[in-house]
């Protein structure tokens, strides 16, 4: 790498990010280019040699925000997070807009190559007027979940594959009607949908 500046075809490519790699992309670094970054020392601005740029307090603000329930980590549900811990992208993308950091959250969420699969953890953006269940089901294979229908406890039914992580997505996003019952039934709703327009042959 020759440059410091943040590569974002590479970290747009991840569905989690570590902590004090989102601190160095907020502070406009490349976090595998930081053994090269030098910035003024507060201590000594005549120092031309520089210090090492200072990210306690974009790791301590990151921190308070999964403490605060703002990001998600991936996996869900670290209760001790540290500068190590990873955070699902599509959470960070909104706590950013949030955080007027909205230039860092345009670059992380630029639309997956159309030469490529969909990678699990990218936020598929929702079409005007897309209705919850669809929209949801949607965000669950973009999470890398699978809808299938299937024998379980005597009967069939529909069993849902990385539900808590949308959980997580959809309570980090504050969405209504975010609770795990009402989740899962929006996305049965919507995938019985789907397999009854693929029986009849009206979808492709």
């Amino acid at each position: 790498m020759n440059s410091t500046l943040p590569n974002f075809d590479d970290w747009r490519d991840l569905p989690s990010i570590a902590i004090w790699e989102i601190a160095a992309l907020m502070q406009g670094f490349d976090p595998r280019a930081l053994h090269n970054v030098a910035v003024r020392d507060p201590q000594d601005p005549s120092n031309s040699y520089g210090v090492p740029p200072d990210m306690s307090w974009e790791i301590r603000r990151l921190i308070s925000a999964v403490k605060a329930g703002g990001l998600v980590t991936a996996p869900p549900g670290v209760v001790a997070p540290n500068k190590e811990t990873e955070i699902l992208k599509t959470s960070l993308v909104l706590w950013l807009r949030t955080q007027g950091e909205a230039h860092l959250a345009d670059e992380l969420d630029t639309p997956w190559s159309t030469n490529h699969s969909t990678p699990p953890g990218t936020l598929i953006p929702s079409k005007p007027g897309l209705a919850d269940p669809e929209r949801r089901l949607n965000a669950l294979r973009a999470l890398g979940g699978v809808a299938k229908w299937t024998f379980y406890r005597g009967k069939q039914q529909w069993r849902f594959k990385k539900i808590k992580e949308l959980v997580a997505q959809e309570k980090a996003a504050k969405r209504p009607r975010c609770d795990e019952k009402t989740i899962r039934r929006d996305l049965a709703e919507a995938a019985q949908a789907e397999s009854q327009a693929k029986a009849s042959g009206t979808t492709p």
